[in-house]
């Protein structure tokens, strides 16, 4: 796992481990992702699913939104072209 998953991962834990059920996961400035950052993304939604909680992405990059189709996960997640929107979508 590269630093940059890592980072995520740590980031993702703690706002769960803080009682975050709704988290945006703004990738403006993610120019590629892996299968390791996609998994952690997939497991923290879960996570968050089974106690009421969801993650939206917001922001893809469109190499990010390629990636989403091709693996399916753009049915999986929400994905919103602005933060603003992303976090609104919550209400």
């Amino acid at each position: 796992i590269d630093e940059a998953t890592h980072d995520l991962h740590t980031a993702l834990q703690e706002c769960v481990q803080g009682g975050g059920l709704r988290i945006v996961v703004d990738l403006a400035n993610v120019p590629f992702m892996d299968s390791h950052a996609l998994e952690v993304l997939v497991d923290t939604h879960a996570e968050l699913r089974r106690v009421g909680g969801e993650v939206k992405l917001a922001r893809p990059t469109a190499t990010c939104v390629d990636i989403l189709k091709a693996t399916r996960l753009d049915t999986r997640f929400q994905v919103h072209e602005d933060r603003a929107g992303a976090v609104r979508s919550f209400v």
